[in-house]
């Protein structure tokens, strides 16, 4: 029996794709111009007009990096690559950024599964393969302090592995060094387990970020491996051993310690997908702002109301985590 090529696959998950749920796309509806938040420093200090939040939207606009990702990803027709975007405060210092994550993704899944699939099995398979990438690239930006550039900013880690901003969690812990967040990057691995078509080896990387000085330092808390499995209608993970970085164990992640478990980290990024970009850059902008500041009152309300809950997801948890409409919910690492 003749195997279908990748590209026809990509397509055939693509079509599948239409019956799932996008990752984490935006949520909140921009508003007219007189209702926009505007960017805000935590300290008070009033912003110049250069700052306003249609200065800076100018300036990410005008810089022409969105176009570029574009571009770039108009040269992968194969569907095996996407990119995804957000704009944030992440220090609260009145500068907007723009976070773009570029995912590389796989469809042998489809090849290997073969040909008769059911509408629910290319749903999840599709799923598996546009959910979790093979591999992730990303990139930050910040608007100069004068607001006349987009500058960017320098991402370092000792795993070097990218952060993933589509699983980036918006509330922060406070410390003396600012605003620490928690960022996990899944890599699938899109050769399956033991010759089992429905059976696919999974990493995840649990990081914590920080913005300051011009750079996003990222700390590798730990290192967790497990196969992902795909049943009728939906896949599941199953993380079946975690290295803690701190001290080079390796853990059952479903016995995380107590004291090493983090619940409330806020809910998701809100990102928008490359296509959705290239229908109109400044509205998509806009969109992400009033979701970013819309989630950061959120967790100011709940700062403020120490009995209440974030009523939002948590980040990926470690065993029997569906995709598709599910997003991993569990407790975390500090």
């Amino acid at each position: 029996m003749k195997r279908p090529s990748l590209k026809q696959t990509a397509c055939a998950a693509l079509s599948a794709l239409t019956l799932t749920a996008a990752p984490a796309f935006a949520e909140y509806p921009a508003r007219g111009l007189a209702g926009l938040p505007e960017p805000q420093r935590m300290d008070g200090v009033p912003l110049p007009a250069a700052l306003s939040l249609w200065a800076q939207l100018d300036v990410i606009t005008s810089s022409g990096i969105l176009d570029a990702e574009l571009r770039r990803r108009s040269a992968h027709e194969n569907g095996e690559y996407e990119f995804y975007v957000a704009v944030t405060d992440l220090d609260y210092n009145g500068r907007l950024e723009v976070l773009i994550s570029r995912h590389t993704l796989s469809y042998e899944p489809f090849v290997y599964a073969g040909e008769g699939l059911s509408d629910k099995a290319r749903a999840a398979l599709a799923a598996l393969c546009t959910e979790n990438p093979v591999a992730v690239e990303s990139a930050a930006y910040e608007v100069s302090a004068d607001g006349t550039r987009l500058e960017e900013l320098t991402i370092t880690g000792e795993s070097g592995i990218a952060p993933d901003f589509t699983n980036f969690y918006t509330k922060p812990r406070t410390d003396a060094g600012g605003y620490l967040y928690h960022v996990y990057t899944p890599r699938l691995t899109p050769q399956p387990t033991e010759g089992d078509p429905w059976c696919y080896p999974i990493s995840l990387a649990t990081q914590t970020a920080r913005l300051t000085g011009g750079t996003m330092h990222l700390a590798w808390t730990a290192e967790s491996e497990g196969t992902v499995a795909i049943g009728r209608d939906s896949y599941e993970r199953n993380f079946t051993s975690m290295e803690i970085r701190a001290t080079g164990e390796t853990i059952d992640p479903r016995r995380v310690p107590e004291e090493l478990r983090r619940r409330d980290e806020g809910g998701p990024l809100p990102v928008c997908a490359g296509e959705a970009i290239a229908r109109g850059q400044r509205t998509k902008l806009i969109e992400l702002w009033c979701n970013w500041t819309h989630r950061q009152d959120i967790v100011n309300y709940a700062r403020t109301a120490p009995g209440m809950g974030m009523g939002m997801g948590s980040a990926p948890q470690l065993s029997g985590g569906k995709g598709i409409a599910d997003k991993m919910k569990s407790a975390r690492l500090a």
